[in-house]
Parts: structure tokens; C-alpha cells; sequence
């Protein structure tokens, strides 16, 4: 029942806010937009992990002639990762399985701009700009668990549309996008990689594995033209050129 529960209750809070907003710069030749979203899931989770006992701790670490300082010194950094004070506090799961609530801070924003400019009926321009950035911070109850992402992302659009008597209709559009993704372990990116398996709840993984991290950085570069118009009454023409270029920093 919910009465039996042992673990915390955990409180979240999403906040949502944004606008959009469009308006004439110059009469009927210019024209601006822009818009923002902001999102921000804050607040906790629930979190579990299977601690040392203490008369594991109090046991000898080392045996066979592997008791050196050095040895000693690397298992007391495994064992200083864990909180201070924690004490299995969830019987219902295990002996040694610690139960609180993790702090958690997961934004996202995004903003854009764009304008529209006709000099001339025949002649249409566009740009637009978008700035996208989202973060997912955890607390570290045990330093090295987790990651800290914070992704970015910009979108630069140019679009230039040109007719050509009343038959035929030319446009150029160029396109960058720059991306940035990086996952870094929280604790910092040395952090040993480390496993405890067996555990009867949830045991540690620090370092994530070795899955992380990633720090990657793509820069992509778009050129298009087509060219498209009616030929006599029956005929309709279309023809065009797509160049991508694509740079990745892993």
C-alpha cells in the first residue's frame, strides 16, 4: 500500500513560459518575428544504491602481498566517494540499500529570429537565426555517477527567391548548423571507471562505463538553387543543385 512505502516522496516542478511576437519594421518591404521557449524541469527523484556495510569496511581490503599504500590510497577514493553519514535506511529492499531523494535541474531553451524583406515584387529575402541549448544536471550523491550534459545548437537560414518574367522562379538557399554535444562526468572526467555488480538493489558504476565522455562539435554548410517554371501549357520544368558540406570534431 502507499502507507508501506519506505522510500521519500519526490517533488518536481515544471516551469513553461514563452512568447511570440510579429511586426512590420518597414511598410509593406520588411517584416521581423521572433519567438522564445523556456523550460525547466526542477526539483527530485527518487534515488537508490546498495552501500558498503560497515564490517565489510572493517575487514582486511587487501591480501596476498597487495597491501601497498598506493593500493590502499586508490580503495580509500572509492569508499571517500560515497556520502558522508549515509546509512542503509530500506530494509524492505536489502541490508545495505540507502534510499533518498536527488536533486535534479533539466533546462531547455530555445529563441529565434527572422526577417522577411521584398525591396521589389520580384525579389524576396529571408533570414532567420535559432539558438536551441538544453542542460540535464543531477545531483552526484555518489561522486562519479553522473553526467552533466549541455547540448548547443545554432541554425542560420538564408533564402533569396527570384521570378523571372511570370514563367519561371529561382532560389538560393543556404543553410549552417552548429552543434555542439557534451556529456562530461560530473565529478570530472578522470574519475575511474568502476562496476560493483551482485548487489541486490542497485549497485554503483562510476565513470558511466567508459560510455563518457563526449564532446562533440558539427558544423554543416548547405548551398541549394532550383530552378522551376511552366514551359508552353503543358510542360513543367524543374532542375536544381545540392551541395553539403559537413565537418565533425569528436
Amino acid at each position: 500500500s502507499y502507507f508501506s512505502k519506505t522510500s521519500p516522496k519526490p517533488d518536481r516542478t515544471r516551469y513553461e513560459y514563452g512568447f511570440v511576437a510579429g511586426f512590420p519594421i518597414l511598410q509593406n518591404k520588411l517584416f521581423g518575428f521572433v519567438s522564445l521557449d523556456h523550460t525547466d524541469l526542477q526539483g527530485t527523484q527518487n534515488y537508490r544504491r546498495d552501500l558498503f556495510l560497515d564490517s565489510e569496511v572493517a575487514a582486511p581490503w587487501l591480501t596476498r602481498g597487495n597491501d601497498t599504500p598506493q593500493n590502499r590510497a586508490w580503495i580509500q577514493g572509492i569508499l571517500g566517494r560515497y556520502p558522508q553519514g549515509a546509512v542503509p535506511n530500506d530494509p524492505g529492499a536489502s541490508n545495505r540499500t540507502y534510499a533518498t531523494l536527488q536533486e535534479i535541474d533539466w533546462p531547455d531553451k530555445d529563441y529565434s529570429v527572422r526577417l522577411d524583406y521584398e525591396p521589389v515584387s520580384e525579389h524576396h529575402f529571408s533570414a532567420r537565426y535559432q539558438y536551441t541549448r538544453n542542460r540535464r544536471e543531477t545531483e552526484d550523491i555518489i561522486q562519479g555517477e553522473n553526467a552533466l550534459q549541455n547540448h548547443k545548437q545554432v541554425n542560420v537560414g538564408l533564402t533569396w527567391t527570384q521570378v523571372f518574367g511570370g514563367a519561371f522562379s529561382g532560389e538560393f538557399r543556404y543553410g549552417l548548423g552548429l552543434r555542439s554535444t557534451n556529456v562530461d562526468i560530473a565529478a570530472g572526467n578522470d574519475t575511474p571507471i568502476v562496476r560493483f555488480t551482485g548487489s541486490p538493489v542497485s549497485g554503483t558504476i562510476l565513470g558511466n562505463a567508459g560510455s563518457y565522455p563526449i564532446n562533440r562539435h558539427q558544423t554543416d554548410n548547405q548551398f541549394v538553387y532550383n530552378l522551376y517554371g511552366v514551359l508552353g501549357t503543358r510542360h513543367y520544368v524543374k532542375a536544381g543543385v545540392d551541395v553539403r558540406l559537413q565537418e565533425l570534431d569528436d
